[in-house]
């Protein structure tokens, strides 16, 4: 499963926010590396594929609009990726949980739609012009869905 993006910005963050998590734990893994398993745990081979695709494709939800079995696969894969290269599976889960690869946070407040305004979701995400359509189907598939 590719999750896909429209900048590098967020992996970029997660790679240097594993990267302290990892060294806080006794791993010394070089950023280039944090950056490679980044993009593994987002489905690339390593970083410069994931940032040849980037803008290729909308971009993928975020695990706060996707239901709990499709978010509790990508936690797995994230554990996973990290456990091949090498650390232990605790370590391993604790550190997607401190990076998040794909969580996203909660989604935009509904009643923003159509406001015109980016709110903050949009802005950390860079969704703007063309994007902003994607971001208002998002809107419209959550609004949708049961619960």
């Amino acid at each position: 499963m590719r999750f896909n993006l429209i900048t590098t910005t967020r992996p970029k963050l997660h790679a240097k926010k594993l990267k302290k998590f990892v060294a806080a734990l006794g791993y010394d893994l070089p950023l280039f590396a944090c950056l490679d398993l980044v993009a593994e745990m987002l489905g690339y081979r390593d970083y410069r594929e994931l940032h040849a695709c980037v803008g290729s494709a909308p971009p993928s939800l975020g695990d706060a609009f996707v239901d709990d079995a499709t978010a509790a696969a990508r936690r797995r894969r994230h554990i996973a990726v990290l456990v091949d290269a090498g650390l232990d599976a605790g370590h391993a889960a604790a550190a997607v949980d401190a990076i998040g690869p794909t969580d996203y946070g909660e989604p935009p407040p509904a009643e923003d739609a159509d406001d015109g305004k980016m709110s903050a979701f949009e802005c950390e995400w860079g969704l703007c012009g063309a994007q902003k359509s994607v971001v208002v189907e998002i809107r419209k598939a959550r609004r949708s869905r049961p619960g």
